[in-house]
């Protein structure tokens, strides 16, 4: 346990952890961590792993910049970290409930929430559809944005393409397929529409980009070397994945500050 007391220290500087720190302390952070899993390998595989160690993996993909090639196991880590905003969400609605049934009893031998605690908890649980909102928007902006990305790619690979499509919108195969990604375990009907709609616009981006080039293409040229060309930037403008990284670092910080929170105040919250 020790070790793993030593990396969460290390997991500790949410600001070091943003900005990349050094080269040095990440190869320190990886080292411990091969260590930990190595002497736990039984415990490793039957639990989530702690939320510091998720946070810093997907601040390794968004940081310096959004690396489009680990955009599924990007996804993965975001499902995760979600689990634990999720989690969070049900112990402070718990915590409240069983508050508000004492407070309501009058009994003097029961020791209840502090008025900052209270506060806290009903921010929690009112923030909840917010944030829970913001994720799904995150998960579908990061689908569209991959595949963007995979279409622009040359040479392209529209066998790649497919696979990333049907990993990110089995719904809109017209075979039944099993996507291995965890996002679509815990989805609403609701939250599956969106979804949806981001699939009818990724088949728009694709229908306007085949048509123009088409009418953009000489006789001696491929299509898609068309994609590659300023013509074709101009008329479909890469995907910036600027306000995605800064809407994930905020939703990253609030799970952090959620779920610590949470943990000083119900110990049983806490998870490694």
């Amino acid at each position: 346990m020790q070790s793993l007391n030593s990396l969460h220290e290390l997991l500790a500087d949410a600001e070091y952890i943003r900005t990349g720190g050094s080269h040095q302390k990440h190869s320190t952070i990886l080292n411990h961590l091969k260590k930990w899993v190595s002497k736990n390998e039984a415990l490793s595989r039957e639990r989530v792993p702690p939320l510091d160690f998720l946070i810093y993996a997907i601040n390794q993909i968004t940081h310096p910049t959004l690396e489009t090639k680990h955009y599924a196991e990007l996804l993965d880590l975001l499902t995760t970290v979600e689990s634990y905003r999720s989690y969070a969400f049900e112990r402070a609605e718990e915590a409240l409930t069983w508050h508000d049934y004492y407070s309501s009893q009058m009994e003097t031998d029961v020791i209840l929430l502090s008025q900052d605690d209270e506060n806290m908890l009903r921010t929690i649980t009112k923030q909840n559809s917010i944030f829970r909102k913001m994720y799904v928007t995150v998960i579908s902006k990061c689908c569209l944005i991959d595949l963007h990305s995979l279409w622009i790619t040359s040479p392209l690979s529209i066998a790649d393409y497919m696979v990333r499509y049907n990993e990110y919108f089995p719904s809109q195969c017209n075979y039944a397929i099993h996507s291995p990604l965890l996002f679509h375990r815990s989805l609403s009907d609701q939250e599956q529409k969106v979804m949806v709609l981001a699939a009818r616009e990724n088949s728009s981006f694709i229908r306007d980009a085949c048509e123009w080039a088409q009418r953009a293409r000489n006789d001696d040229q491929l299509t898609e070397d068309l994609f590659q060309t300023d013509d074709f930037t101009r008329a479909f403008p890469v995907c910036d994945p600027k306000p995605v990284k800064q809407l994930i670092d905020y939703y990253l910080q609030h799970v952090k500050h959620t779920v610590h929170s949470l943990k000083r105040m119900l110990p049983s919250v806490a998870n490694g």
